[in-house]
């Protein structure tokens, strides 16, 4: 068992007044008198604690292991909204006053020699390759292939939260992770025991630890969760960010992505997704399947025939100049640093089958589209299927409602003295 220290940290964010229910006073009354949590950091003790109170199992407090720097990336991490990434949706559950998203939904099933679990971590590290905190509370199989990623540089996590629970992998991921390069910002514990509640648990006392220390500077959170209230229809006050929804074809269409970073590779696989022709510049070497590179600085006409030219430098400067010249060859604009001056964003998708659903935000929390996106998709099962079967048998369907709508019309114009 090894403890880091307590860590203080700088709240420049507004955070929410907490409310504790006089049970859970009553059970860290009750925990207090059997567990002696002295041996842990001031932040590790909420840690270990909330485990415990979740769990009503006091042996995590011999059990878990916390990295010497786990409490500190923790609390940077979602003191600056980074993205929380969960195994399971009883993760998500228990995860109080903060947003996170789970990609079990998009992989309907597993992988050849792999587990729905393993392929979803695959697919968030793709979303999310740096600075996301994951969570693993269910499936060995998913910490085991977060490790992997990050061994191959395909992932670096700001910290993880690694307690799957079961008699088949789960005391040998836990001990994978702990020997691995992850261990310094890793929570987890020696054993076959974890699960849901305690990885929640863990979360859940970091967030709490945030706020309260928002409390002493009298300031309130708000989270990708809690999101200004808007009137439905409304038109924006900031007519800049005034977007009209639109699916736009773009298959087999030139698109240009300046800037080769996290930004524009983000930008180019939205597009390849969509079966764009991409071609990305920028004078360092990009590695992306589909996608054609040009090794140099941008230039003015790089825009030409380019139906989308995405600016995704990190110098505003040259954004600027890259929108400009969009506009004068007649190409839609992206600017990746400042939404407002492009002239189209790319939203979170949902795609199942024929049915996209888009959730856009103006930019303003890019988090909180996919966290909503995620929301929807656990809705949506099953009706990519259905509007494969409506597409296949449309004719039969189109004409059979065609008819109904004619003998309905027939109806309503009749006199009202005829007999029906």
């Amino acid at each position: 068992m090894t403890a880091g220290s307590a860590d203080s940290v700088d709240h420049s964010e507004p955070a929410s007044p907490i409310v504790v229910h006089p049970i859970e006073v009553e059970s860290y009354r009750i925990l207090a008198d059997r567990v002696d949590l002295s041996p842990f950091g001031e932040t590790e003790q909420k840690i270990v604690g909330r485990m415990i109170h979740a769990t009503a199992d006091t042996s995590f407090a011999q059990s878990v292991r916390i990295g010497s720097q786990a409490a500190a990336a923790l609390i940077k991490a979602l003191d600056t909204g980074a993205p929380i990434i969960v195994d399971a949706n009883m993760i998500r559950a228990g995860i109080t006053r903060y947003p996170t998203s789970c990609y079990l939904s998009r992989v309907p099933v597993a992988p050849t020699n792999s587990t729905r679990s393993a392929a979803a971590f695959v697919l968030a590290a793709q979303e999310y390759p740096e600075g996301a905190v994951f969570v693993v509370g269910t499936a060995p199989t998913a910490l085991f292939e977060l490790i992997r990623l990050h061994e191959t540089g395909l992932v670096r996590p700001a910290a993880i939260i690694g307690l799957p629970v079961g008699f088949v992998g789960a005391k040998e991921s836990k001990a994978a992770l702990w020997q691995s390069s992850l261990a310094p910002i890793s929570v987890t514990n020696v054993g076959e025991r974890g699960g849901s509640a305690p990885a929640a648990g863990a979360v859940n006392a970091i967030v709490r630890h945030i706020q309260q220390a928002r409390e002493l500077r009298g300031e309130t959170l708000k989270t990708a969760a809690d999101p200004e209230p808007a009137s439905m229809g409304q038109p924006l006050t900031d007519p800049a960010f005034a977007l009209l929804p639109v699916s736009l074809q773009v298959g087999g269409k030139r698109c240009v992505v300046v800037g080769g970073g996290r930004a524009g590779l983000r930008k180019a696989k939205t597009l390849l997704a969509a079966g764009a022709r991409v071609t990305i510049i920028d004078p360092e070497l990009v590695k992306l399947a589909g996608a054609e590179q040009t090794r140099r600085d941008w230039r003015s006409g790089d825009a030409k025939d380019a139906l989308i030219t995405v600016a995704a430098t990190n110098d505003p400067g040259i954004n600027r100049a890259v929108a400009a010249d969009a506009r004068t060859h007649g190409s839609l604009i992206l600017r990746a640093d400042d939404p407002g001056e492009g002239q189209l964003q790319f939203p979170a998708v949902l795609r199942e089958a024929d049915l996209t659903v888009a959730v856009d935000t103006a930019g303003s929390s890019p988090m909180l589209a996919a966290y909503l996106r995620d929301k929807i998709s656990e809705q949506t099962t099953h009706w990519g299927d259905l509007l494969q079967w409506a597409r296949q048998n449309r004719p039969v369907t189109k004409a059979q409602l065609t008819q109904f709508e004619d003998q309905l019309i027939t109806k309503q114009d009749r006199p009202r003295s005829q007999p029906q």
